[in-house]
């Protein structure tokens, strides 16, 4: 009996010490430090069409244990946009104990534009006809395509059955969180279908402030009323409000006229922006 005690106590003793041997071995070996993620710039500029090897330029990684784990360096998440065009940036990286670290920074598009309208035509209908403006009004975006789809009226006083000048406003977001407004003037008039037929090229052009606003280059052609041809010459009278050194939203009138005197027009918009 007491040499069982004695084994026993032996076998306690001896287990005791591989555990405090264990543990303290673990304490030593175990690696409490955090990888640190380092970038070169807060910011990165890069094209829409980049890859993700893009967002990795100038990043890397380092861990005390581990050393250089830059390979490891994952993008977790790219934000909305804070602002038109830039995004927030979100990298990870882990080491061999798990240790997760993350940086944040800013990402710029330097070719991106916000949506932008477009027209199907000049927004001139004849008193008394019904009208639907998303049938004439679209949007593009060069992150998500044709985005007409989208696009929403969110104020209108227009009246059909009465002639007038009336006014919508409508507005776009795309898929990034960046969304535009535009108002635009509608136009129900007592339309005569014996003037001439002014068709322009767009209806609704973008230009920057500062550049050169040349009207000619949209008129696309001009068909007496009846004929089959439009004219080889036709004479063109431009009304043309618009100023290039200052945003805003400009109306230009196109307006040819036939023998008799009857006059055919076609409305421009043009979207000066910064």
């Amino acid at each position: 009996m007491k040499i069982v005690r004695i084994v026993l106590m032996s076998l306690f003793t001896l287990t005791t010490a591989l555990f405090i041997v264990t543990v303290l071995l673990d304490l030593f070996q175990r690696d409490d430090t955090i990888p640190e993620i380092l970038c070169d710039s807060p910011k990165i500029v890069m094209k829409l069409d980049d890859t993700e090897e893009k967002l990795l330029e100038g990043v890397q990684a380092i861990d005390e244990k581990d050393g250089d784990i830059t390979d490891k360096i994952i993008v977790e998440y790219i934000s909305n946009f804070v602002e038109p065009g830039v995004a927030r940036v979100t990298y990870a990286v882990a080491d061999e104990d798990n240790h997760v670290a993350k940086y944040t920074r800013n990402v710029v598009y330097e070719d991106y534009v916000s949506p932008r309208f477009t027209l199907k035509s000049d927004l001139v209908f004849q008193a008394g006809t019904t009208v639907s403006i998303l049938n004439y009004l679209g949007a593009e975006d060069v992150i998500d395509g044709d985005i007409s789809n989208k696009v929403r009226v969110t104020s209108s006083d227009l009246v059909t059955t009465s002639e007038g000048v009336y006014h919508i406003a409508a507005k776009i977001s795309n898929s990034r969180g960046d969304t535009s407004s535009l108002e635009l003037p509608v136009y129900v008039t007592a339309r005569d279908p014996m003037v001439p037929v002014v068709e322009l090229s767009e209806y609704l052009v973008y230009l920057p402030r500062g550049g050169v606003f040349q009207p000619d280059r949209y008129l696309e052609s001009v068909t007496p009323a009846g004929a089959q041809e439009p004219l080889e010459n036709p004479n063109v009278q431009v009304d043309s409000p618009v100023n290039m050194m200052r945003e805003g939203v400009y109306q230009v009138t196109y307006r040819a006229y036939d023998e008799n005197g009857r006059e055919g027009h076609a409305i421009l918009t043009v979207v000066v922006e910064e």
